[in-house]
């Protein structure tokens, strides 16, 4: 069985290597262009992430250039949180098909 901090190394080399991520934290200019309820939303969620002891990226650009909102790295083969408040179910659910994650939970605001 996997350690978990090989399940975390093996997610984040999922994301783009030419871009810096931190890990558990609230990128806030970045989360600012979605909007208030988006962020307060995303906010929530790595809330309850932190909580539970996990780790995540929020923001988190993979290597194909897709963007998820939350990139949580502790289970094997990631887990992502979309968050909808202006964009339409149905475009987020093309959105994420190209996500190399196929774990995806989409939250309304």
């Amino acid at each position: 069985m996997k350690k978990l901090e090989e399940i975390r190394n093996d997610n984040a080399r999922l994301l783009n290597k030419m871009r810096k991520f931190q890990r558990n934290v609230i990128p806030v200019k970045k989360c600012m262009k979605n909007g208030k309820k988006h962020f307060d939303k995303q906010c929530e969620l790595a809330w309850n992430c932190s909580k539970e002891g996990l780790e995540y990226v929020i923001e988190a650009e993979f290597e194909n250039g897709k963007v998820a909102d939350i990139f949580v790295l502790d289970l094997i083969g990631g887990l992502v949180y979309e968050v909808l408040s202006s964009e339409k179910e149905e475009d987020c659910i093309k959105k994420v098909e190209d996500y190399p994650v196929k774990r995806v939970i989409m939250v309304k605001v």
